[in-house]
């Protein structure tokens, strides 16, 4: 059962609270927040961090270090965790895909939340570019060919600024704002792939690509 829940505009971070709460009754719940140490909201629910950063909080395992070199991961065993959560870290990332098959492999479910595309792709910070200025990728969720639901990435370059300019994107001004995100609980595993396997191809297509993230 991948996705199990999943919502683009409105934050259902209460929902996942529920969701810890209600196993925690009943057993030992491990969770695991990755790249959360400035600002992990789960608060107490945290058992274990993974980042960069010192935590601010107190936690009863901590590994530190960069969460795009698998031996940062080295040291959590399989499947040691319950729940994970990552919250607004990998559309900061170099290598996503590296973070996304950490995450499966060391939690049994999880909880992944990016800013929305429609967010990465107005002017949201400044009118003289699009989303946010850090951020590498933008992210959606794709049921292409079959049931199963697909996490999915393109990254962001100067193209995304033509594509604009043509009018090929259509942002719901709905789902823009700081306090709007993609988020989805998973359970098991979940699919993630980069669009066009990450690859650029020709402007005219870049352009087709960003205008398809909205199909």
């Amino acid at each position: 059962m991948p996705i199990i829940l999943h919502s683009e505009g409105e934050v259902i971070r209460e929902k996942v609270f529920d969701y810890i709460r209600q196993r925690k009754k009943v057993k030992d719940y491990r969770v695991l927040d990755v790249g959360g140490s400035g600002n992990t909201w789960l608060g107490s629910l945290v058992t274990g961090i993974v980042d960069l950063n010192e935590p601010a909080i107190k936690v009863n395992e901590f590994y530190q270090g960069d969460i795009c070199k698998e031996e940062t991961w080295k040291l959590i065993p399989d499947k040691h965790y319950d729940f994970e959560n990552c919250t607004h870290t990998l559309e900061d990332l170099r290598d996503p895909e590296l973070v996304v098959k950490q995450l499966q492999r060391v939690a049994r479910s999880g909880f992944i939340s990016v800013p929305t595309k429609h967010t990465e792709l107005s002017y949201i910070e400044s009118s003289d570019y699009l989303g946010y200025c850090h951020h590498r990728w933008i992210f959606t969720i794709r049921q292409p060919y079959s049931s199963q639901q697909v996490f999915c990435c393109y990254f962001k370059t100067v193209m995304v600024n033509s594509a604009a300019k043509l009018n090929l994107l259509r942002v719901d001004s709905n789902r823009v704002g700081h306090d709007k995100e993609l988020g989805f609980l998973w359970e098991d595993d979940f699919h993630f792939s980069y669009i066009n396997g990450d690859f650029a191809k020709s402007g005219r297509e870049m352009l087709e690509t960003y205008a398809a993230l909205f199909a």
